[in-house]
């Protein structure tokens, strides 16, 4: 099974996939090399990078678990954010939809990010209204199986709909 974990900052996406590789076998495949790129260059980076994984999910091993902490739908909408349209949203949406990737969007009010991302001590540089109104509107568009979970939701629920 592979399953995208998608959401804004401080969400609760790693908390998520780490819960995933501990207590139900999961590999984790984050990548955060797009932070170093210059930023006129991380469209580029950004594009070839969500479309390589997406071809190198065709060739993991069925028997295993994976969970990818963001791709495509926090690119795009990160990528908004820095000013440049990801046009590929829609074709790498399908691609992982034929392939039976589930989604699951981490969602939460922007007082419980901010409160979470001090708690973390991490600034919140990018969470507003508009990208979680962002966030939402392409999960919402997305043809995948797909899941909206909080983390004050019960974990019994998502972990159900990743077993269906």
């Amino acid at each position: 099974m592979i399953v995208i974990v998608e959401g804004a900052n401080a969400t609760g996406k790693t908390q998520f996939c780490d819960f995933l590789k501990v207590v139900h076998d999961f590999t984790v495949i984050k990548d955060n090399s797009v932070h170093s790129i210059e930023e006129q260059d991380k469209r580029a980076f950004a594009e070839g990078g969500i479309r390589g994984y997406a071809t190198m999910m065709c060739h993991l091993p069925s028997h295993k678990n994976f969970a990818f902490d963001r791709f495509h739908i926090t690119e795009a909408v990160y990528g908004m954010q820095r000013g440049y349209e990801v046009l590929y949203t829609d074709e790498i949406d399908r691609k992982l939809r034929d392939m039976n990737v589930k989604l699951l969007l981490m969602d939460d009010d922007l007082d419980a990010l901010n409160v979470r991302s001090k708690a973390l001590c991490r600034p919140l540089a990018h969470a507003s209204s508009e990208l979680q109104k962002n966030m939402r509107a392409m999960f919402d568009a997305s043809m995948m199986d797909k899941y909206r979970y909080n983390l004050a939701d019960p974990v019994h629920d998502v972990v159900e709909w990743l077993r269906s």
